[in-house]
């Protein structure tokens, strides 16, 4: 295949993945927390007020019952988002706009980095399995930071085996060296994990030196023992200054450009301090896990097909990196390295997050899969090359299908029919900003979308002695809810008085929480029974109430206020004891 032609399908296919991409978004997004999150820090970087964020969100998540995730991302996507906000305000097609052009700059990173690697055919392969995947296509349509990351990610590896590796020159030496250094920040400033490339760089640098030294030290051709570069002791000859102050230059850059991390509020908690302890047997479990999700990429394939190819493809990857490891040992580098932090971070992650590290994989094996083409036995070379193309193409096919599906609903569909953009949830979070007080704290199981859309603090709470900690509740009536109270709960709560109904649509109810003025006088030591006791106080306060109270979870913690409510008492606290000492007289 002539290269224009190459050129031509390349363009084509990038294309291609545009019109699907825009074709597939939506006019608003799901129940998605992050996207709230990272919007709200965008909204904070335009109104010049990432103190005030911080202090907001770190009342959402050090109040709510599970946790949200970090107090504060790194700042790298929201600085993306922020002129969108500033110009459109909250407009999801506008904010989207962010991981459309990031998807389609990722596949013109994939000529640089893959076009001299593989020949015409299996290469176009390549960028279809990423082009029209409908995993990415489907995260085009959420404003989180996974696509940002893949494209630098990808960028920044790519100009390590160009720059490092293969010494090569993009601008000049200088500035191809700046560059590593700037994307790596870049990187970092978006998801903290970006430092890996960092590691990746240094580690490239390192096994560069060692074969280079490996090489001098092997007898020239003329066997005049020692090439020129080495001293007359055969020892090679110590590295200029120069040298070392070019390779230092990335270093450099990075940690001017990425002292923004330190600059910038980060609420005193991050992914990384979600590190801890972690036992032997979950690394076994998250090693299991993370050998197997990789199969979630080619979703749209029937299951079980799903997790034969990826079989397939593991064995093919191993061929391709016996071919390639002396030159693409920085895409290998970075890959371990990310499957070592996902199998020793405490929590397993999707698909998502293993983005960065899957072009590298498959690339691998689409290098083992030619090196199997080039065994093709003598007796009909053209029905082996079909026969190792097929599955490729048929993923490809598949792939293009769900795309066009995808598309042609979107485009049918129009109407948004759930998340916050929805009608139903538009009303809801109206009727809070014209009815509800500036002040107050709203109860929902996705609390940073209710700050968002409302302006009010909100917080997450999934059992009813924690509901004080708001003053209004809200509950999801749909199907997919949860972190929040249940039906018989609320219930409870209602014939109680502890809350009344003030709105409610077919999606949502909302309730203000009753709360009391008398003081909580301290319980008797009577009623401070252990955990394991509180199943027969349910018991007892369903018999004492119509309605059933088992919704009622006495634990220590709901006998004694939080920090945060120290002021307000208790009243379900002082009616679940009541009921409790009556039962026993």
């Amino acid at each position: 295949m002539k290269e224009t032609h190459t050129r031509v399908l390349f363009i084509l296919l990038v294309g291609i993945s545009m019109l699907a991409q825009c074709g597939s978004l939506t006019q608003g997004y799901g129940w998605d927390g992050d996207s709230a999150g990272y919007i709200m820090q965008a909204q904070s970087i335009t109104q010049g007020a990432l103190d005030a964020f911080v202090d907001a969100n770190r009342i959402t998540i050090e109040q709510s019952s599970i946790p949200l995730g970090p107090i504060a991302y790194p700042w790298g996507f929201p600085m993306l988002l922020a002129p969108l906000y500033a110009l459109f305000g909250l407009n999801p097609l506008a904010l989207k706009t962010v991981g459309v052009l990031s998807y389609l700059l990722f596949l013109l990173v994939l000529w640089r980095a893959f076009r001299r690697t593989h020949s015409a055919p299996w290469f176009l392969c390549l960028v279809s399995l990423f082009a029209l995947n409908p995993t990415l296509l489907g995260y085009s349509n959420h404003i989180t930071s996974d696509l940002p990351f893949l494209l630098f990610s990808t960028l920044c590896v790519v100009l390590i085996r160009e720059v490092v590796v293969e010494d090569r020159r993009i601008v000049s030496r200088l500035l191809d060296l700046v560059l590593i250094g700037a994307g790596i920040a870049c990187a970092s400033l978006i998801r903290t994990n970006g430092i890996l490339l960092l590691i990746t760089l240094g580690v490239s640098q390192l096994v560069l030196l060692f074969q280079k030294r490996a090489k001098r030290r092997q007898p020239s051709s003329a066997g005049e023992g020692h090439g020129g570069s080495a001293n007359e002791s055969g020892f090679p000859r110590p590295v200029s200054i120069k040298t070392v102050a070019l390779q230092a230059v990335p270093y450099v850059v990075f940690f001017t450009v990425a002292a923004w991390n330190y600059i910038l509020p980060d609420g005193g908690m991050s992914h990384v301090s979600q590190l801890g302890s972690i036992s032997a047997g979950t690394i076994v479990y998250h090693l299991r896990y993370y050998l197997v999700l990789p199969a979630a990429f080619l979703a749209g394939v029937p299951y079980h097909l799903n997790l034969l190819l990826y079989g397939l493809s593991i064995p093919l990857a191993i061929a391709g990196a016996v071919r390639r490891y002396r030159s693409d040992y920085p895409a290998m580098i970075y890959v371990v390295l990310t499957l070592l932090l996902y199998v020793f971070w405490p929590s397993v992650q999707g698909i998502r997050f293993l983005f960065p590290i899957l072009p590298f994989y498959f690339s691998l094996v689409f290098s083992g899969l030619e090196a199997l083409c080039d065994c093709a036995p003598a007796v009909d070379k053209r029905l082996w090359k079909a026969l190792c193309y097929l599955p490729v193409v048929a993923v490809i096919l598949r792939f293009g299908s769900h795309a066009g599906s995808t598309v042609y609903r979107n485009i049918n569909d129009g109407e948004v029919m759930d998340g916050p953009f929805a009608a139903t949830s538009q009303e809801l979070f109206s009727f809070i900003a014209d009815h509800t007080e500036s002040d107050s704290t709203i109860i929902f199981f996705k609390p940073r979308v209710m700050r968002l859309m409302t302006g009010r603090q909100s917080i997450s709470v999934d059992a009813v002695e924690q509901i004080l900690r708001g003053d209004y509740l809200c509950i999801y009536l749909r199907a997919d809810a949860y972190n929040q109270l249940t039906e018989s709960e609320v219930e409870c709560l209602l014939a109680q008085g502890i809350i009344h109904s003030i709105y409610a649509n077919s999606d949502f109810a909302l309730y203000r929480l009753m709360k009391g003025t008398e003081e909580l006088r301290p319980l008797p030591s009577s009623l401070r029974f252990p955990l394991a006791s509180s199943l027969a106080v349910k018991g007892a306060l369903a018999n004492q109430l119509t309605h059933s109270c088992a919704c009622l979870r006495l634990q220590p913690s709901a006998l004694s206020c939080s920090s945060s409510s120290v002021f307000r008492r208790s009243l379900t606290v002082l009616k679940s004891a009541s009921c409790w000492a009556s039962e026993r007289s």
